[in-house]
């Protein structure tokens, strides 16, 4: 079966059948009726359904049902009933409806009928008198499709036959709007750039014949809100078009939402009413478009902006596919491609096209290869396809590999040459665990971190937007979290770290995960390849943004007030409330009840202990890299985010409190609080529970041993490539644990503790249970 989307989720205008019964008479309801079990031959079934209606675009947005008349006289329904899945208590009465020989009636259901057909599955009874005269039951699979005897139609054909010659009729009497939608992009990094950046868009036409006020529509992404975007006061001239900027910003004259990849509804009204919308395809290839050819749409790899539409597609080119998936294997494998047209493909990950080598036959594979391949079939080209092989070669753990054009990693312009933030390019990402494809997705790919970009081992981002085809990562990464969706993620591969041990950050952060109320990014130890060449051993992590932070306290990403550093750079939302906090803190007594109930209302009073307390510990010197979100659809409190530990378990004689608590920047909070009493006697509490807790030698070598043991197996080919020694990986793991070994770190703390608060001997024993 052709893809729905290929030929029917389009913009159009119902017939006049689906909302009115197609003129028979109105569908009344009526009381329960009782329902028998026998069953009796007549001439009216039950012909088509249609469950999901939002991407079927009609004057209305009902489900359906379709009666057919096969007899040879005029039928009259009135006695018959229909009922939701056979039951008693969700029943229609049909009394009124008069359906012509050979002929069809469309009933609609609404939220004022006695029942709506449900999206995930069900069925319907056409019952006569106590009779059942004919059952059509469906399943979750037909998605915004039509269901019929035979299965899931082709395409809806609401009141005509359900065949192409069916569909070709009913296309043929509908009446488009005069002003409609008209070409839509739902991925673009091409065509039409404002102020150097490519937006979605969508395309407005005005076929009405005359000029109409642009002012009294509005387009929206959401039939629940019609007004996310309204047209500025403008007239559109007879046969003139209009570009919508769907950029998701709050700029003037542009749409505050994008359109997703992965395909929705967009839905054009005019003062309130709905006049046209259409399901964008989640198939939709990058830079092409979904535009209306006649009175349908097809999809179209010449976008034509402002222009008519002039070729369209029944479907895009697909990607050409493997024989293969991509994995592990142990032996020389063959590797077949198929696909529509030609197909041109690469072995070194970089992008292919028409001057790359042409398929002709299996490739063979005895070591390593990352072939992408394409599809091209006259104007037509299909996405990039992108397969990944190691054979003969065993690692002890996962393994990404990230296909990205040459010159975007080590050209001119090539994120490996430039340490800008805004160097992000296309890129493709698979990963595979023990042989098997986790995941072989489109993504951008970035440079991450400040001094570690100017490091021999970078670290990068993994970006996930809908300009690549991909706007979330659907797939649970982590295993000590329940979450399987991501906007973006790291390969970290030890920053400043990465000669010693390469995994300070990764021991700090998972000795408070769960132990504490920090957020903290989880982690998963993985090979890296570039275009198919050994980069060495990284820990995928996660990137704290917004949906990170959403995610952490159950909130929508749009709520979110992310602030970093020393909370006067906002990443998102607004970081009023923390800089107006610091200043409360710094112009205010918090021995005061008042003054510090005002403050500690404001804050998640736990997670700022604990910060302080696990970075004086662990002697972490960076404190510059800092991270704090609030939401107001939580309780409006500030949390601490807990990472980048790469400096720390270094020194030992480092004074634990009194740098970690200076008075500077947004330490001003916990310098004030800790003048409270009551406060104090809390934090004191909290660090000597951590001490017993995960703030100990023990924890922390044990937690050391393991991640080397996780490293180990790898250590060596990545030690070579940096041309680092083993040795060396080694002899720091010992360092770090000497931190902590025979308690010396413990001893520094305590007196640390006791010299800040001026504690007598009696006080600590009573926190501690010892002085040093």
């Amino acid at each position: 079966m052709k893809k729905l989307s290929a030929f029917l989720l389009a913009a159009l205008i119902a017939v006049s059948a689906l909302c009115s019964c197609s003129g028979r008479g109105s569908v009344p309801t009526g009381p329960v009726v009782d329902i028998g079990d026998d069953r009796e031959e007549e001439h009216i079934l039950l012909s088509e359904l249609m469950a999901d209606n939002s991407g079927f675009v009609m004057n209305c947005l009902d489900d359906w049902v379709e009666l057919y008349n096969s007899g040879e006289n005029e039928a009259e329904l009135t006695g018959y009933i229909l009922a939701k899945n056979g039951a008693k208590s969700e029943v229609m009465k049909l009394d009124g409806i008069r359906i012509p020989a050979h002929g069809y009636a469309v009933v609609k259901l609404t939220d004022d009928s006695p029942f709506r057909l449900s999206k995930d599955g069900g069925g319907v009874t056409l019952i006569h008198g106590s009779k059942v005269v004919d059952e059509l039951s469906y399943d979750a699979s037909i998605g915004e499709g039509s269901f019929s005897h035979e299965g899931a139609c082709e395409y809806p054909t609401p009141g005509y036959p359900n065949t192409a010659e069916g569909y070709a009729a009913y296309l043929d009497a509908l009446e488009l709007p005069g002003v409609r939608i008209n070409e839509v992009v739902s991925s673009n990094s091409t065509h039409i750039p404002v102020d150097g950046e490519y937006y979605d868009f969508v395309e407005i036409y005005n076929g009405s014949g005359e000029a109409v006020d642009l002012s009294l529509y509005t387009l929206s992404d959401k039939k629940s809100e019609p007004e996310r975007y309204r047209f500025p006061e403008t007239t559109l001239e007879a046969g003139g078009y209009f570009i919508v900027y769907c950029s998701g910003n709050a700029a003037p004259d542009q749409a505050p939402f994008k359109i997703s990849s992965s395909g929705e509804t967009v839905y054009l009204f005019r003062e309130g009413t709905l006049v046209d919308r259409v399901k964008v395809p989640g198939d939709l290839n990058k830079d092409a478009s979904y535009g209306r050819i006649g009175k349908g749409f097809e999809y179209m790899s010449t976008v034509t902006p402002g222009a008519e539409n002039v070729t369209g597609y029944q479907a895009d080119l697909p990607a050409p596919t493997a024989s293969l998936p991509s994995g592990a294997y142990d032996a020389p494998i063959s590797v077949e491609l198929k696909g529509e047209g030609d197909i041109y493909y690469t072995l070194d990950g970089t992008e292919p096209g028409e001057k790359s080598k042409k398929y002709t036959g299996p490739i063979e594979v005895n070591s390593i290869a990352s072939i992408r391949a394409v599809a091209v079939d006259g104007s037509r080209r299909s996405e990039l396809a992108s397969f990944f092989y190691l054979v003969g070669i065993e690692h002890s753990c996962a393994v990404i590999n990230v296909a990205i054009k040459s010159e975007y990693l080590t050209g001119s312009e090539g994120v490996l040459n430039h340490v800008d933030p805004e160097y992000e390019h296309e890129a493709f990402v698979t990963m595979m665990d023990q042989g098997e494809l986790c995941f072989s997705v489109p993504c951008g790919f970035k440079l991450h971190g400040n001094d570690s970009k100017k490091g021999d081992k970078q670290n990068f981002q993994l970006r996930f937007r809908s300009v690549y085809g991909m706007s979330k990562l659907k797939y649970k990464v982590f295993e000590n979290r329940d979450i399987d969706t991501f906007n973006s993620l790291l390969l970290k591969g030890g920053s400043e770290d990465f000669v010693f041990c390469g995994f300070r950050d990764e021991l700090c952060t998972s000795l408070v995960d769960g132990a504490t109320e920090l957020s903290v990014q989880a982690y998963r130890p993985v090979i890296l390849y570039l275009n198919g060449e050994y980069w060495g051993f990284y820990w995928l992590r996660e990137r704290i943004d917004t949906e990170y932070c959403a995610q952490r306290l159950g909130v929508s990403a749009d709520s979110i007030n992310l602030v970093k550093d020393y909370g006067d750079s906002v990443v998102a939302g607004s970081g009023k409330g923390l800089m107006d906090l610091i200043k409360y803190c710094k112009t205010h007594d918090l021995r005061n009840k008042e003054d510090y109930d005002y403050v500690m209302r404001r804050i998640d009073s736990t997670s700022l202990m604990d910060w302080y307390i696990c970075r004086s510990y662990m002697g972490d010197s960076d404190l510059a890299n800092l991270r704090f979100y609030s939401s107001a659809e939580d309780d409006g409190r500030w949390h601490w985010c807990f990472f980048d530990l790469d400096w720390a378990l270094w020194n030992n004689t480092e004074d634990p409190i009194g740098r970690t608590a200076r008075n500077d920047g947004n330490h001003a909070i916990i310098v004030a609080l800790l003048k409270n009493p009551d406060f104090r006697d809390k934090f004191l509490k909290r660090y000597a529970a951590l001490m017993g807790s995960i703030l100990n030698e023990q924890a922390i070598t044990r937690k050391a041993d393991e991640l080397a043991a996780i490293m180990e197996p790898e250590i060596e080919a990545d030690r070579a490539r940096y041309g680092l020694s083993v040795s060396g990986w080694r002899s720091s793991i010992e360092k770090l644990k000497s931190y902590v070994k025979d308690g010396k770190r413990d001893r520094t703390v305590l007196a640390g503790i006791q010299n800040y608060f001026g504690l007598s001997d009696s006080e600590m024993k009573a926190y501690f249970g010892r002085t040093r």
